[in-house]
């Protein structure tokens, strides 16, 4: 009975942890982006991906700014995805 009660809470505890981990945000520079249609197709990676919660692009600033969940997915993950749409996406600093 000890256990299972153990078990019960070690799960309450990594669950209350994962909640409250704020996705962060960060910029990518995306130079080949040129037109709105390109700024679509660069938000639709959201879709596609777990973890991401929101993508906003600009073609007129080449960037992405992309709000995310890093236990769910990393920056090569959103890189590799930017590529696989036809674009270089680049981490900024």
């Amino acid at each position: 009975m000890v256990e299972l009660m153990a078990v019960i809470f070690r799960r309450r505890i990594e669950t209350i942890i994962h909640r409250e981990l704020p996705m962060i945000k960060k910029t990518f520079s995306v130079p080949d982006m040129h037109c709105s249609n390109c700024s679509m197709k660069l938000e639709s990676i959201e879709d596609v991906l777990d973890g991401v919660k929101e993508i906003s692009a600009s073609y007129h600033k080449q960037q992405m700014i992309v709000e995310f969940d890093e236990t769910k997915v990393g920056e090569e993950q959103i890189i590799a995805a930017a590529k696989k749409k036809g674009y270089t996406a680049v981490l900024e600093q």
